[in-house]
């Protein structure tokens, strides 16, 4: 799990939260917003 951070040309700030298999190495989700919450998150990890 890691949280990825940015802000494009026009300002708003985007946050991306991605969720990978350290064995296998597969992307098990992606979730992407202005901002996460702690709900959001745990609403990603219950999926």
């Amino acid at each position: 799990m890691d949280f990825v951070a940015d802000n494009p040309f026009n300002g708003c700030h985007i946050r991306a939260l991605t969720v990978v298999d350290n064995f296998s190495r597969e992307c098990l989700a992606i979730h992407v917003g202005q901002g996460l919450r702690g709900e959001d998150i745990i609403a990603v990890m219950a999926r």
